[in-house]
Parts: structure tokens; C-alpha cells; sequence
């Protein structure tokens, strides 16, 4: 029973240091860029796999770089907590990202999806390890790390060499999307950040300035990806997906009234925007 118990552990302290709930978004991206190219339901699987363990390959390594902010900061991350040693986590973080990269090339031997995995990775290590350390960049780490998301977006397209200018329109629909909805993490952080001189954009503007600036931006933001759905695809199924998106945008701009109050389910909310809008996005693509 205790061995069961210990294996129970550290399991969950796993799934804890790779924070898995950050890659689900993960799912959405890759979906969107396969329903887009045509690629079969197997491609998609692989590529979705190959994107969890680069996102959790990031979170892992970020776990083991910022352990002293976490533990100065109060953040109880499994490192903090002594569940996961910062060796351990480097190596789980670069484990994940080798794995990604052999499936890359065992599965799809593709050199330019080899490239863009790669490249992602680089992006991924600059962003999160000093001491260039974009992370703590304001608007350029916001930027990176929207870019990294939106690159999933784009695994798909590297199988199949199907880039064109509609790919270019979504990836840049997606990136002002994420940029704008991880903008609404940083108040959960805004404290810690402050302390640390981590100039997020609510750093550099204020908690209330951000809000009142990201409201307008959030509405606008999902108006273009409505609006450029409405003129390609199929209208009735864009009736039906406009409804949770501008729900959830509505309460998103509700929780922004008190954003350091509401700072968690911004947090929260921002994460499950970020997953259902490309996944909803793709649904007039596939009745199209």
C-alpha cells in the first residue's frame, strides 16, 4: 500500500512540474492547422504528442530555472516543495523535447518539420534561461511565447508543404488572440513579477490601464477571426460557434472590472479561451 501511495505521488508531482493544463491549448492549434491542410486523424495525433512534449519539455526546464523566484516568491511548485530535484526536472524537460524531436523524424521524416520543431525549441530555452531570459522582457517575452503557440499551429503545414496565404492570415489572427488572452496570466503574477523586476506588459502599464486597454482589444480581436470565418466558410456553424466565443470573451472583460481580485479565474478562463477558440474555429472549416 505504501509503494502504491508513493507511486501515486509521484505521479501526480509530475504531472504537477509539467503543469499539463498549459498544454492543452496545445490541442486547438494543431487541430485547426490539420483541418486546414487535410491531414488524417493519425498525422494529427502524432503531431498533437509532438507539441505536448515541447510545451511540457518548456515547463519542466522553466520549473528548474525560475526555482529561486518560486521559492522567494512563494510560489509551492513541486521543485519548492522538494517532490522533483532541479537536476531531475532539466532532465524530464530535455527528455520530453528529445522525444518530440524522434517522433518528428521517425514518424513524418520531414527535414522542414525537423526544422520547425527544432526552432522551437531554441525560441523555447531563449525565452525561459538568463541571460537573455526574454520571459522577463515585457512585451517581447508576451510576444515569444505567443509565437511559440501559434508555431504549433503551424506543424501541419511543414508535413504537407501547404503554406500559403490563408496559413499566414490564421497564424496572425492566432497570434494577436494569444498574445492578448496570455496578457490576462500576468495578473495572477503581478506581485512576484513586481518583486523581480519581470516587466510584463501589467507591469509596465499598471493593472488597471492593461485592463482597460485589453477589454476593447479582446472583443476586436475575436470580430476579425469571426468576420474572416464569415467570408470563407460556411455561415450556419459560425452562428453556433460565435456564441460560447463572445460568452467567454464577455466574461473574460467582467473578471478585467477587478483583474487583481479576479487575477485566478483570469488565469483560468484565459487558458480555456486560448483552447476552445481554435478548436471551435475549425468546426466551419470541416462543414465547409
Amino acid at each position: 500500500m505504501q509503494k502504491e501511495r508513493s507511486l501515486v505521488n509521484r505521479i501526480k508531482s509530475r504531472i504537477l512540474l509539467y503543469r499539463f493544463e498549459a498544454a492543452m491549448p496545445t490541442f486547438g492549434y494543431v487541430l485547426l492547422g490539420c483541418v486546414l491542410t487535410d491531414l488524417d486523424f493519425i498525422s494529427f495525433l502524432f503531431l498533437f504528442l509532438v507539441g505536448v512534449l515541447l510545451i511540457i519539455g518548456t515547463n519542466s526546464m522553466s520549473e528548474a530555472i525560475d526555482f529561486e523566484q518560486d521559492r522567494t516568491g512563494r510560489r509551492i511548485s513541486e521543485i519548492v516543495k522538494g517532490n522533483v530535484s532541479i537536476k531531475n526536472a532539466i532532465l524530464q524537460g530535455l527528455f520530453a523535447y528529445s522525444l518530440a524531436f524522434i517522433i518528428v523524424i521517425v514518424i513524418f521524416g520531414s527535414s522542414t518539420l525537423s526544422l520547425l520543431v527544432l526552432s522551437i525549441i531554441l525560441i523555447a530555452l531563449v525565452h525561459i534561461t538568463p541571460p537573455i531570459h526574454l520571459k522577463k522582457r515585457g512585451f517581447i517575452g508576451t510576444a515569444v511565447i505567443s509565437l511559440l503557440f501559434c508555431l504549433l499551429f503551424l506543424l501541419p503545414f511543414t508535413v504537407n508543404g501547404k503554406f500559403n496565404e490563408i496559413a499566414l492570415a490564421w497564424f496572425s489572427l492566432l497570434f494577436l488572440n494569444t498574445g492578448l488572452v496570455m496578457t490576462c496570466k500576468d495578473f495572477k503574477d503581478y506581485e512576484v513579477d513586481k518583486k523581480f523586476g519581470v516587466k510584463t506588459p501589467v507591469i509596465i502599464l499598471g493593472p488597471q490601464t492593461s485592463a482597460k486597454i485589453l477589454i476593447p482589444l479582446l472583443f476586436l480581436s475575436i470580430i476579425l477571426s469571426l468576420t474572416y470565418v464569415a467570408c470563407m466558410y460556411n455561415l450556419i456553424p459560425l452562428l453556433i460557434i460565435s456564441i460560447p466565443l463572445c460568452l467567454l470573451r464577455g466574461y473574460l472583460s467582467l473578471l478585467l472590472l477587478n483583474p487583481i481580485e479576479n487575477a485566478q479565474k483570469l488565469d483560468t478562463y484565459g487558458r480555456l479561451d486560448r483552447t476552445i477558440h481554435p478548436l471551435l474555429i475549425s468546426l466551419p472549416i470541416l462543414f465547409s
